[in-house]
Parts: C-alpha cells; sequence; structure tokens
C-alpha cells in the first residue's frame, strides 16, 4: 500500500475482534473525548475567562466541522478518528513524556499527524527539555523519512498526488481540522 502507519495496524487487532456494536460505542467515546480535550485543556491552560469560553466555543466549532472525524464514529478503518483520539489523550496528558508518546501514536496511525509531533519536539527545545526534544526529533524524523519512502513505494500512494482545484480545497478544509489540535498545542 505505501502508508506507514504500525499504531493502527495494532488498533486493528485490538478493536475488529470486538464486534460491530462495541467497536461503534468505542469510536463514540472517541468522538466524545476529541470533543472534549481542547475545552478540558482550554479552561485548565487559559487564564482569562472570556477566553476560556471563546476558545472552547471555537474548538467546539472546529471540531465539530471536521467530516472525517464525525465519519469515523460510523466508519470504523477510518484513521482520523482514530489519530485525533490519540493527539486527544495527548493534550489531556499534563506530562510531557506521556504527550510525546500519544503524539507518536497519532503520527503512527495516520502520517499527517507527523507535523504536529515535530512541532512539539521543537516545543520542547525552547522550554529546555533538551533530552526528550532530541528523542522526539530523532524518532519524528526517522518517522518522516518512512513515511516519505513508503509513500513513494506504495500502490495506493505512489500515483495519488493530484492537484486539482477540489482536491485543495479538500485539503484545505482538513488542514482546519488538523489545526485545531495545534492551536492548543500552541497555547500549552
Amino acid at each position: 500500500w505505501g502508508l506507514f502507519r504500525p499504531a493502527y495496524h495494532l488498533y486493528g487487532l485490538v478493536v475488529y475482534p470486538l464486534g460491530a456494536e462495541i467497536a461503534h460505542g468505542l469510536r463514540l467515546l472517541m468522538f466524545l473525548t476529541i470533543l472534549a480535550a481542547p475545552i478540558v485543556v482550554a479552561f485548565r491552560e487559559l487564564r482569562a475567562s472570556s477566553l476560556k469560553w471563546l476558545a472552547a466555543a471555537w474548538l467546539l466549532a472546529l471540531s465539530l466541522s471536521a467530516y472525517s472525524m464525525v465519519y469515523g464514529t460510523y466508519l470504523v478503518s477510518l484513521q482520523e478518528l482514530t489519530g485525533m483520539f490519540f493527539v486527544a489523550l495527548g493534550l489531556l496528558s499534563r506530562g510531557s513524556a506521556g504527550r510525546a508518546i500519544f503524539l507518536l501514536l497519532a503520527a503512527w496511525t495516520k502520517a499527517p499527524f507527523i507535523w504536529l509531533y515535530l512541532a512539539f519536539g521543537i516545543r520542547l527545545l525552547f522550554a529546555r527539555k533538551r533530552l526528550l526534544a532530541t528523542a522526539v526529533l530523532g524518532v519524528g524524523l526517522i518517522s518522516l523519512l518512512v513515511m516519505a519512502w513508503s509513500s513513494l513505494q506504495g500502490i495506493y500512494t505512489a500515483g495519488r498526488l493530484n492537484l486539482s482545484p477540489w482536491h485543495i480545497w479538500m485539503n484545505v478544509q482538513n488542514l482546519g481540522s488538523y489545526g485545531a489540535a495545534f492551536f492548543i498545542m500552541t497555547i500549552v
């Protein structure tokens, strides 16, 4: 296929045997966690109460507008919801190491989350957590190289570069849904 997503393969091994009802219930729980995480972080981290409500409303609206997350509640195989769930757990994690693990799981579930993981590594550098920053950036860069190499080799990904106006518009919309997590990460 050309997709590097080891965490998603582990997810499939755990979730698919559960049966449809349990899997859909789990996906709904994941979706609710994704909606709640930015709000929890906004209330935990922001000082001014008007900013808290503004950030919470904006993040909730942005999260609900992400069609791939909504579809992910009933299409059990979509990686977007699973990746965003790991991002949400990372945001809820108070420690840097826990956050790094969950963001790596997100990146290893859906490749575009690698940029969030690398951004977190840069943030760790500015926070003077050099050892963890070096580990995150090293693993992140190696993962990015493996993802790039895999996508060039796969029958699913190698011929998929399409710059039509429709594809560009769809990618811009997807950026908004991933931007919510990035926005919270920069605040935190």
